[in-house]
């Protein structure tokens, strides 16, 4: 779980297993995302799965050399910032409304 996806050509789902054991479909992605960059950055276990769709090309980059990247180029781990609260916000959607 120290590698960081990014999708370079096809598409792909995130899932997790619900409390109940079903599959939820957290998202889909396509060119251009990143995946799995959660358990890139800290090391844990990962919280979700990526299957692909259809055939695809995933760019595989080490967690420790994600790490070095982002801590010489400020702009991009802003950006990553940026879709990581992004993400977490269509979760909360999802979970519904908060009281």
């Amino acid at each position: 779980s120290d590698t960081v996806g990014i999708i370079e050509r096809g598409r792909a789902k995130v899932t997790s297993v619900g409390m109940d054991g079903k599959e939820i479909v957290l998202s889909v992605v396509g060119a251009g995302e990143i995946v799995g960059e959660l358990a890139g950055l800290d090391g844990a276990l990962r919280s979700a799965t990526l299957t692909t769709l259809e055939p695809a090309k995933v760019l595989l980059v080490r967690g420790d050399a994600f790490s070095s990247y982002l801590a010489t180029h400020p702009a991009v781990a802003k950006l990553l910032l940026v879709v990581v609260a992004q993400r977490l916000r269509q979760a909360d959607q999802r979970v519904g409304p908060h009281s």
